[in-house]
């Protein structure tokens, strides 16, 4: 579902918070590829919600190309960097963030692990539904801590 025009005004400071994400310590962007032939299928990250807040939410979500929808990959990204963010990173939340019309990614972060807590978010001007995952709900569900 594209976001509206203005959902990002300026690149710039998108590269600026990309780049305070990184200088963060194990956040930013991830690449997704099939094992067997080394596809690139898409993308995840963990990233912070606002990166100049000192202590901004952490957010997960995933970008898949549209030939690979449908097969279970972007919940299979999703898990992966919940398990990397509570492991490796000791996150004790993580959240995902999603349009209130995008029924296929609601359902993608329901099968990450995370929980419906909020449908009147508003980020950039947009309305968005708030998920979230704690350290311990993961701990307790998790198959392969």
């Amino acid at each position: 579902m594209p976001f509206p025009a203005n959902f990002y005004p300026d690149a710039s400071d998108e590269i600026k918070k990309l780049i305070m994400h990184y200088s963060r310590g194990g956040l930013g962007y991830f690449s997704a590829y099939l094992k067997p032939t080394n596809t690139f299928i898409g993308a995840g990250n963990l990233s912070y919600v606002n990166p100049e807040d000192e202590v901004s939410d952490i957010e997960v979500g995933f970008i898949i190309s549209r030939s690979f929808w449908g097969q279970g990959f972007a919940s299979e990204v999703g898990q992966a960097l919940i398990k990397y963010g509570f492991k490796d990173l000791s996150l004790e939340k993580i959240i995902g963030e999603t349009h209130s019309k995008n029924i296929a990614s609601q359902k993608t972060l329901k099968k990450s692990g995370l929980s419906f807590v909020s449908g009147d978010v508003r980020f950039g001007g947009v309305t968005v539904n708030r998920y979230v995952i704690t350290k311990d709900e993961w701990l307790q569900n998790s198959k392969s801590y």
